[in-house]
């Protein structure tokens, strides 16, 4: 039995009817064309049965802790560790023997209540934590240990002197001795001296001036003096120990002791263990039918309130062992087939569940798109030349591309978004093949259609610079500084006539592929970085040829003079 969403007198009671009323509402937004192309060529409505298993495994775990002093609050306290080792151990005991009989009371209440699950409060009663205090070996409770740098002596040698009291008098060199400063260290000095001479030029005696060299008086002729600051002795008492040879331990502060890294100071130990419980559940779905597809969906619902919300009826039984609880529920889930003809094809769509949920729409929109898809792509064939030649057919096939939802979201995917995520996405309404080829369309009819544009009028803005010629006649008498700012004027000018053409260029466009105002076209262009490249390269060519034609007018007009 066909039936039409256009037909009023189609029977919408009818499972596959319902379905078709449903991927409609889901597939119709995303393409140009209403839900009338979509005809129920067949359909099937059956339960199938789902065997959901959860078990549920109670486990147990000893968390041990140590730390420094006294035990925290709220642990109860025990005599030593061996007793701490028993007592733990025994309470792991009972909870273990505990459980079987706890797991088999909550499955009797609400093992058969598959939305349930049991809480470690059902399965296990919780203790308070154990502990137990112990005196530090270490120190052995007194929370100190001799101070590992002097060890107790509360003084360490003068590292200054090694110990020795006494430094080397730095004057000296450790010599005792110094050069005398009468002779510098000569053992003799030059004496001026006086005698009387006969003079025969002047008939009388004169007075004449000698020098001569004499042993020094202060060295008495040796050229060296005890070292005034040392006394002769070569060395001087140590300024840090005052000649103690030793000096008090920075470490300690003296006191021979610090706090034992041990236990922090406390002088005693604690140890805790407290018992955990936790239950771990594992689940599995298997669907008792033959189709792959309806098997792929329902063995991968991950938990039973998935399978739940797909059910219509279900019957759980559970059993408890030992410290496991499974417990098995029967589900049947109403699985609606709609065999579904769109675009010249059939595909089959499921709906999962009373609500008919699809969880895959088979291409069903790229069905729809593909003639759209098919005259994009023989409209491309003759616009392949440099420079870019647009037809009308190419302008009209890309229009009608961007009027679907679906399209235009894969000609505005962000760079990074992959085929295999849109399709995610659009609960594979639009298979990987067909967005790939979709993208690669679009990408090549809107490049191609912008820069026609561009160099329809706009890309001649870039030939601006070559004002700067007469202009320069005007300003060259102003010098350097008005040469400049013509210069940087005239950049400023071209860059913005190649924005100006760019805004131009995206109403025109806006108009032509889609008069209505939405989708925006400006958003694809900035997607697929045309406007990045546009205004790059324009912004490269005005510096290029602004300073070009600046260099060239001061060639010539340097020739000239």
């Amino acid at each position: 039995m066909a039936s039409d969403l256009a037909d009023p007198s189609a029977d919408v009671s009818d499972p596959g009817a319902r379905l078709l009323v449903r991927i409609g509402d889901f597939v119709e937004p995303l393409t140009r064309f209403d839900r009338s192309h979509l005809t129920l060529a067949g359909s099937e409505h059956k339960l199938v049965e789902v065997m959901a298993r959860q078990v549920f495994r109670v486990g147990f775990e000893i968390v041990r802790s140590e730390g420094n002093g006294a035990l925290p609050q709220g642990v109860t306290a025990l005599p030593d560790a061996l007793a701490l080792s028993r007592e733990i151990d025994a309470q792991l005991a009972a909870s273990r023997a505990a459980v079987p009989g706890k797991l088999a009371h909550w499955a009797e209440d609400h093992g058969e209540d598959p939305a349930t699950r049991p809480a470690v409060e059902d399965c296990f009663t919780r203790l308070p934590p154990l502990g137990c205090t112990e005196t530090c070996g270490t120190c052995t409770g007194a929370g100190k240990v001799n101070c590992s740098v002097c060890h107790g002596a509360k003084d360490v040698t003068c590292a200054t002197c090694d110990g020795r009291g006494a430094t080397r008098c730095q004057t000296c060199a450790g010599g005792g001795q110094v050069n005398c400063a009468a002779c510098k260290g000569q053992g003799a000095r030059l004496v001026q001296k006086e005698r009387k001479v006969w003079d025969d030029a002047i008939d009388a005696e004169r007075i004449e001036r000698y020098q001569e060299m004499e042993t020094c008086s202060t060295c008495t002729g040796s050229g060296k003096v005890s070292c005034g600051k040392c006394s002769g002795r070569g060395e001087i008492t140590c300024a840090r120990c005052q000649g103690r040879k030793v000096v008090t331990c920075a470490r300690c502060s003296g006191s021979g002791t610090e706090t034992c890294q041990a236990c922090d100071g406390q002088g005693k130990r604690y140890k805790t263990a407290v018992l955990t419980c936790s239950i771990k559940e594992t689940f599995e779905a298997t669907p008792r039918t033959a189709e792959p597809d309806i098997v792929e969906v329902l063995k991968g619902l991950g938990d039973i309130d998935a399978v739940l919300g797909l059910s219509t009826s279900t019957r759980a039984v559970a059993e408890a062992n030992n410290d496991t609880l499974r417990r098995d529920t029967l589900a049947l889930t109403p699985v609606t087939s709609a065999v579904i003809a769109a675009g010249g094809q059939n595909t089959t769509i499921r709906g999962f569940g009373a609500r008919q949920d699809v969880r895959d729409y088979r291409n069903l929109a790229g069905l729809l798109l593909a003639g759209d898809l098919d005259v994009m792509e023989t409209a491309l064939i003759p616009t392949r030349r440099i420079p870019p030649r647009v037809t009308p057919e190419m302008m009209g096939a890309l229009s009608d591309m961007l009027l679907s939802e679906a399209n235009y979201s894969i000609a505005a995917a962000p760079p990074r978004k992959t085929g295999a995520e849109m399709e995610r996405e659009f609960k594979g309404v639009v298979a990987g093949g067909y967005i790939a080829r979709a993208a690669e369309a679009m990408r090549k009819g809107t490049s191609r259609a912008y820069w026609s544009a561009l160099m329809r009028g706009p890309m001649e803005a870039l030939a601006a610079p070559i004002v700067i010629m007469p202009l320069d006649l005007f300003v060259r008498a102003a010098g350097i500084g008005a040469r400049t700012t013509l210069v940087i004027a005239c950049m400023i000018a071209t860059f913005g006539a190649a924005w100006l053409g760019h805004v131009y260029v995206v109403r025109q466009l806006q108009q032509l592929l889609l008069p209505a105002g939405t989708p925006k076209i400006a958003t694809v262009l900035d997607r697929m970085r045309l406007t990045h490249s546009w205004l790059i390269g324009a912004g490269a060519t005005t510096v290029f040829l602004t300073l070009g034609m600046a260099a060239l007018v001061s060639v010539v007009f340097r020739s000239n003079s």
